[in-house]
């Protein structure tokens, strides 16, 4: 039987999207992947918001439904934001500092932070107890050192908090010239304790941290004991040390 009327134009190449797909739009579907916005952590979303080269790796950072991307990234607790509907980043205010408590550096390549270049790549913060040593460095000319604090029992602490789309293992050179009773240094990985110093070390240290996928937060701290040295420290080092810690060499290595 002869079609009752003829086409009034060419069938489409693209099939008819069901319902309940969202379309980005240059008409792909929107896939899942982990937040890139800055201070909203574990949290999975179709915002397309994200670098180059995860469309290049899709089975490692974009995902069919939220619940897979966060089955990924094995978050204790996993937020859903939906551009479909309509919702917005929780942190989405241009008036927030990027080096404040809440920024959420997503990285999902190997990188090295010596500290050399006028801005961080590992989004280290140095708060009032850290600062740039221009006049020291382990594999260059600079690293970042501790401020001298005069209070007893207090805690100093050099953070770097960061999201990262993949496990890997973070490690950075130290220069570990502390020595008890006046101060020790100890390294501390999402929640954990790792390692303790006591005393002025001669060699360089090569500390080593775990990092999973998703936040993670490393403290590299300095904690003045109860009592302090009666000479002066930089001139008479002996078995206290000077009482400094540098930091440097810093490689972030993402399997």
């Amino acid at each position: 039987k002869e079609p009752s009327a003829l086409p009034t134009s060419n069938p489409s190449n693209r099939p008819t999207a069901a319902a309940d797909v969202c379309l980005n739009p240059q008409g792909e579907v929107r896939r899942w992947h982990m937040s890139t916005v800055p201070g909203e952590g574990q949290t999975c979303t179709n915002d397309d918001r994200v670098p180059p080269h995860w469309k290049n790796k899709a089975e490692y950072f974009l995902f069919e439904t939220h619940a897979a991307c966060c089955i990924n990234f094995m978050w204790p607790r996993c937020e859903k934001r939906d551009e479909c509907a309509g919702e917005q980043p929780a942190s989405n205010d241009d008036q927030s500092d990027p080096n404040g408590d809440d920024t959420n550096t997503v990285i999902s390549k190997s990188v090295r932070e010596n500290f050399e270049g006028s801005s961080l790549v590992l989004p280290f913060q140095l708060g009032s107890g850290w600062t740039f040593d221009d006049s020291y460095g382990i594999s260059g000319k600079r690293s970042i050192v501790n401020i001298p604090n005069e209070s007893t029992s207090v805690e100093i602490d050099l953070v770097l908090r960061m999201t990262t789309t993949g496990s890997g293992v973070l490690t950075c050179s130290a220069k570990v010239d502390i020595g008890m009773p006046f101060d020790r240094f100890t390294l501390h990985v999402n929640g954990q304790h790792r390692n303790s110093y006591f005393r002025p070390e001669a060699e360089i240290l090569t500390l080593s941290a775990n990092i999973s996928p998703g936040e993670n937060e490393v403290i590299f701290r300095i904690t003045n004991g109860h009592m302090f040295p009666q000479f002066e420290r930089t001139r008479d080092v002996g078995t206290y040390g000077t009482g400094y810690v540098h930091i440097d060499d810093c490689n972030l290595n993402l399997y």
